[in-house]
This record gives structure tokens, C-alpha cells and sequence, in this order.
């Protein structure tokens, strides 16, 4: 029996929506696929896995040239309108484009927290016939800043299957520098240079300890600006070709997001026997057990602080979710002191957390499980009609 499945995904960029979509897509045995890219052309990263589409259309390109929008959006039309019964899947991508009688479903990993609440997202909102949100604190920005009512089915991302649970806890080595590392895209959402202030107040406290850093972006210039007014070297790659060997590498991650819908990166790092120190905020305590596989820590200061530490303010979410009080709310940073002095009180305990960072890669869904959730419940909605 034919099952069409039709994801609408941007593919341009490589992040952690768009990684998530390419393995689960590599992976998924059931049903039949077709991918719609309606924006640039995907990165060449993600040339491999999209082989196991079906059918792949890019929107606005058609023979190497580029194509106004609205020809696009027919194109889109055709070839859905081919389909028997197809269940249309937009992987965070709130739009008008909307076919009637065509089954939807909404996917959300973290595009409702950015924008303006529009008269044309809350249409397209109010027109889906339910979601999925990639955490409890992604469903809450739905119904608390979206007005959401239609059917929320919660399915947490899942680690990345080529990253394996490690078979022992880590020890560290205290005849070293601490090692902190970050990895992930550099741009102002990340509060990645919060990392180079989290260095100065350790050294402050005597603690030697060094930053590593992974992945590109925007922020790359200001944070070599800030470094060299911190007087700290961060070592910065842009490019990790064994993730797994990366986290190895480092005995604490530090994810001061101020906004993060769920937290891929933790569960990551947790798999390694790496404690996180990780912003209590959206979904990052869903992933992130504090006191447990490393601590959570409320960000206290105001966003105005952000820029002072040599951060960028532009294209930050107008509110997050507060997971403590269960509440949308204005994003805040982290105290860089605040998480010096609880890095320091996690030292002496730091085999336990790891031994128990792992306990809690293991509790977590496997890829696979992830894969027949999302397959199941996609099909399961299709026959529903």
C-alpha cells in the first residue's frame, strides 16, 4: 500500500533540525517519501541520505536556474496534487501555502519562539491538523504563545545514531586543565561567548582550565574580538569529523543557550560520560537531570548584559519558556560567576556524574525508536482522514 508522506524542509544550512531530518530519512523504511525544499538549495552535506526520497523537488530551481515564488508554490501544488491522499509534514516551517482537503502536520523544533505572532502563522497554525513538538517546552510555546489547540504528540529527539553510549564513566585528570568545550552553530541564540567569560571566573578562582570550541557561524568575528579582551585562546574548529572522539576530548559541556527547544548536544555528551552544565531554560532540563548527569542552572541576568559581554542582541527570541515556573517569559543570560562557582563544587564529585550522564543516555529513546515513533504516528494520521 502506497503511504505519502511529504516533508517540506529547508536544507540549506547544517543544523540539528536538518540533521535530524536526513538520518531519520536515511532510516525510515515504511511508507513512501517525497521532500519538498522550498527555499535554497540543499547543503551538499545532505546529498547521500536525500537519495532515499522518493521524489525530491526543489521549489524555487528548476535546470540550475531560480525560479520566482509563486511558480515554485505551483510546482508544489502539481505535484502533491498527483498524490492520493498525501500527509504534508513542514519541519518547523510555519507558511501559507496551506492545501485544502490534504492532511498536515506541523513539526516543531523551535521556530515558535523566533518571529512575530502574525495573522498569517496563526492561520497557517489554526489550519494544521496537529503537531509534533520536539519537547514538553516546545508544546507549552505552541499553546501559550500560539494559542495552539489542535493535537500536540511530544517525540523527543533522539542522540545521533552513529554517536554510541561509551562502555565506562570518564575520570578526570587532574594533572591537566580542566577541559570545557561547546559545540554547535555560533550565532547569537547559542551564548556561546558567555564560554569565554565561564573561563575568566574559573581562572579567577585559580582553576586552570582551557575552552574548546566546534562549529561556524556569526559570531565567529566577535569572538575572537572577545578573546583577545579576555586574554583567553579558545581552540576553535570549525569542522569535527568524529563527534564522538570530540567529546572524548573535553570533561564538561557547557550549553548557556538562551534559547533551546530541546538540547541534542546534551544528550550527546551524556552518551560519552560528559557532564553538561546547561541554562535552565525551554527544554534543556528535559534532557539535562540536575545534580544528576550535570547541573541546570537558571539564567539570572538580563539580556541587556549580553551585549556588555560582547554578544550579539539581534535576532534573539521576544520570550522563552521558564521550565521551573511553567511560564513564557523574557530571555535572560547566564551568570558566567554563578556557573564558575558551580563547576567548582561539581570537581570533586565529577566520576559520579559521569557514570550517572550515562545512566541517562541509556533511559533515552534510541534512533530507531525515534524513527518508528515519528513513522507510526505520521502513518497513523494519514489513515485517520
Amino acid at each position: 500500500m502506497n503511504h505519502p508522506l511529504v516533508h517540506i524542509v529547508n536544507l540549506d544550512t547544517v543544523g540539528g533540525v536538518e540533521h535530524l531530518f536526513a538520518h531519520f530519512l536515511s532510516s525510515s523504511s515504511q511508507g513512501t517519501h517525497y521532500v519538498i525544499v522550498p527555499g535554497k538549495k540543499p547543503h551538499p552535506h545532505f546529498k547521500k541520505s536525500l537519495k532515499k526520497a522518493h521524489t525530491i523537488l526543489l521549489e524555487r530551481y528548476l535546470l540550475g536556474c531560480k525560479l520566482p515564488k509563486a511558480i515554485g508554490h505551483f510546482r508544489r501544488k502539481k505535484l502533491i496534487a498527483a498524490l492520493t491522499h498525501p500527509h504534508l509534514v513542514y519541519w518547523n516551517r510555519m507558511e501559507a501555502s496551506l492545501l485544502p482537503a490534504v492532511q498536515t502536520t506541523y513539526y516543531e523544533h523551535g521556530a515558535s519562539w523566533m518571529g512575530k505572532v502574525s495573522p498569517e502563522k496563526l492561520q497557517f497554525l489554526q489550519s494544521v491538523d496537529g503537531a509534533i513538538a520536539v519537547s514538553y517546552a516546545a508544546s507549552q510555546m505552541l499553546k501559550l504563545r500560539w494559542s495552539f489547540r489542535r493535537p500536540i504528540t511530544v517525540i523527543p529527539n533522539p542522540r545521533r545514531p552513529d554517536i554510541a553510549i561509551a562502555t565506562t564513566p570518564r575520570t578526570l585528570d587532574r594533572t591537566r586543565p580542566l577541559r570545557l568545550g561547546y559545540i554547535g552553530r555560533l550565532t547569537p541564540l547559542k551564548g556561546v561567548p558567555i564560554t569565554l567569560h565561564i573561563l575568566a571566573e574559573l581562572k579567577k578562582r585559580g582553576i586552570d582550565a582551557e575552552l574548546f570550541i566546534a562549529g561556524e557561524g556569526e559570531d565567529v568575528p566577535l569572538l575572537r574580538i572577545l578573546s583577545d579582551k579576555l586574554d583567553i585562546k579558545p581552540k576553535r574548529t570549525q569542522f569535527v569529523a568524529n563527534v564522538s572522539n570530540w567529546y572524548d576530548s573535553i570533561d564538561l559541556l557547557l550549553v548557556p543557550s538562551i534559547r533551546e527547544p530541546l538540547g541534542l548536544i546534551s544528550l550527546e555528551a551524556a552518551a560519552r560520560g560528559v557532564p553538561v552544565i546547561a541554562a535552565a531554560v525551554d527544554g534543556l532540563p528535559e534532557v539535562v537531570k540536575n545534580g544528576f548527569s550535570g547541573l541546570v542552572i537558571p539564567p539570572t541576568l538580563p539580556i541587556e548584559e549580553y551585549k556588555k559581554m560582547g554578544g550579539q542582541i539581534k535576532n534573539l527570541p521576544e520570550v522563552v519558556f521558564d521550565p521551573m515556573n511553567e511560564r513564557i517569559t523574557l530571555p535572560k543570560i547566564l551568570d558566567p560567576s554563578l556557573v564558575a562557582a558551580k563547576i567548582e563544587s561539581l570537581l570533586p564529585n565529577y566520576e559520579r556524574f559521569s557514570a550517572q550522564a550515562l545512566i541517562q543516555a541509556e533511559a533515552h529513546p534510541t534512533f530507531d525508536t525515534y524513527v518508528q515513533l515519528l513513522t507510526n504516528h505520521l502513518l497513523l494520521k494519514r489513515h485517520e482522514m
